[in-house]
């Protein structure tokens, strides 16, 4: 057990010394100080900045937090962050995956593979993201940003990071019930029909699953209908 645990600090290591020798572009004003953002496990990574710091005799200091977390702060502070590196244990669309209520009931592995076909799409302030009635196709997932939600030109929502939008274009690709418009700059994760389809129609669990998720989202809101 001692020796795996030795192997994954060599490795963690290893990684770091490999983005430090194939970047020089370190935002970090010393050259021998290393800023790390990290989402793993704290007492591992303690261990393996101890080995790497007196292997190279470069400092290491790291901020703590979540995937979601320090993805969104890095987001926020683009080219002026000053982290060198960012660990997670998670790709950025797995954390954010992993964190909407869509996809709630699906373990580890289906996350996983449904995490794989999401790719980033990034809107300026003021662009429209899906417009009212026209045709649509993808499924969008708010990881950075804020988002209007209008019906008939009458503001109804603002939506925020883990909010998600388009979950029945996953299954129709039909018109869009409302417009969004991106309030602010907005990034998400997308995920289109042609895409998701072909995992579905091969894995029954997945399929039933967010079959189940989507009932139960339709359920809540003619509740809140009824009670409006």
């Amino acid at each position: 057990m001692r020796r795996r645990r030795w192997s994954r600090i060599a490795a963690a290591v290893s990684v770091v010394a490999v983005v430090l020798g194939a970047t020089a572009c370190s935002s970090s004003s010393k050259s021998d100080e290393l800023l790390i953002y990290n989402a793993q496990h704290e007492s591992l990574t303690k261990e393996w900045i101890d080995a790497f710091t007196k292997e190279t005799g470069i400092k290491v200091t790291y901020r703590q937090g979540g995937d979601t977390e320090l993805g969104n702060q890095l987001i926020a502070e683009g080219d002026a962050s000053p982290a060198d590196v960012f660990l997670t244990e998670n790709s950025p669309a797995m954390a954010a995956v992993e964190k909407a209520g869509l996809f709630a009931d699906l373990n580890k592995r289906e996350l996983g593979q449904v995490a794989r076909l999401f790719k980033e799409r990034r809107f300026a302030e003021g662009e429209t993201v899906a417009k009212e009635g026209a045709g649509g196709a993808a499924f969008f997932l708010i990881d950075w940003g804020e988002a209007t939600v209008t019906l008939g030109g009458k503001p109804r929502a603002t939506l925020r990071p883990g909010d998600y939008f388009g979950e029945i274009a996953l299954i129709d690709g039909g018109a869009r019930s409302a417009t969004v418009t991106a309030s602010t700059e907005l990034v998400c994760w997308g995920l289109t029909y042609w895409d998701f389809r072909p995992l579905v129609q091969e894995n029954a669990k997945i399929c039933w699953k967010l079959l189940q998720s989507l009932a139960k989202r339709l359920r809540d809101a003619e509740q809140r209908q009824l009670e409006s």
